[in-house]
């Protein structure tokens, strides 16, 4: 399941739109802008819903600092022409005024997440449309093959491969022991993140293989 922030102030809104969407997502709720950054600092997310107005602040600032890390759709009581525009010409991805039905937001959240099509593990965001990989906003120049090997493990976050089965799940063929060429790929993968990221993401375990993890904890 991917996971969806809900930022809103509105404690009825929130509740009824999380209930809505725990079947297919895993919700985590935030009432204020407090809530909202630790949640932020705590868990990677697939998507934002953000209620521009809350009691501690200001939503923008949420906006501002990840919207282009994190794919985000306002949910807002202000209806103005201009100001609709400003968010979705500044990155935002939908744009959502109140009242709104949950089933209206789910609508929306599914296709734009089938649309924008991009999987986010902390800072490194993988962009299967354009077969672009960034870290921090900084883009690793992946050959196909790289690229490849990084969506397989990725996808598979946490589970552990041989070089063999990484090689048969990839190339979709037998690895006739080239299981020393997938060994090249991933020293040269790593190379390029330790390029832009102090967090290596692919991680080794002797004697059985290599693993993707996008958290620390």
């Amino acid at each position: 399941m991917k996971n969806i922030l809900l930022i809103e102030d509105n404690l009825e809104v929130l509740n009824n739109n999380a209930l809505f969407l725990k079947d297919k997502f895993n919700v985590t709720k935030a009432s204020n802008v407090k809530e909202a950054k630790d949640a932020l600092k705590n868990n990677a997310f697939d998507l934002i819903v953000l209620d521009l107005i809350l009691p501690d602040g200001n939503g923008e600032e949420i906006f501002i600092e990840l919207a282009n890390k994190v794919p985000i759709i306002i949910l807002s009581s202000i209806d103005d022409y201009s100001f609709i525009c400003k968010y979705l010409d500044n990155g935002a991805l939908d744009y959502l005024i109140k009242p709104c039905k949950p089933s209206t937001l789910l609508a929306h959240i599914e296709s734009r997440l089938k649309v924008n099509n991009i999987l986010i593990f902390k800072e490194m965001k993988i962009n299967l449309n354009t077969r672009e990989v960034t870290i921090a906003n900084k883009e690793l120049p992946l050959t196909a093959s790289e690229f490849n090997i990084l969506l397989f493990l990725a996808q598979n976050e946490g589970k552990c491969f041989t070089p063999d089965k990484i090689y048969e799940e990839v190339w979709q063929q037998d690895s006739l022991n080239l299981r020393t060429s997938v060994s090249r790929h991933i020293s040269s993968l790593r190379k390029k993140i330790s390029d832009v990221s102090s967090f290596k993401y692919i991680f080794t375990q002797y004697a059985k293989g290599y693993y993707f993890i996008s958290d620390e904890g």
